[in-house]
């Protein structure tokens, strides 16, 4: 999570740890989000790197049945 900033490399480790990984149910995201979220906003608008940033969000976003 350190590495978010620097690049997409960083963020495809942490998208392929938390894809359908149900241990992470458990796991307390909230302050990560909001790190993204305030680096997504940091961002020019319509940039590739800001779209980029906003796809991987979804890892983040799981729920149980």
């Amino acid at each position: 999570m350190e590495d978010i900033e620097i690049g997409v490399h960083a963020w495809e480790l942490i998208a392929e740890i938390f894809n359908n990984s149900t241990l992470l149910l458990s796991f307390n995201v909230i302050p990560y989000i909001k790190r993204v979220i305030k680096l997504i906003d940091s961002l020019p608008k319509e940039t590739a790197k800001k779209t980029t940033h906003i796809s991987f969000l979804s890892y983040f976003m799981k729920f149980n049945d």
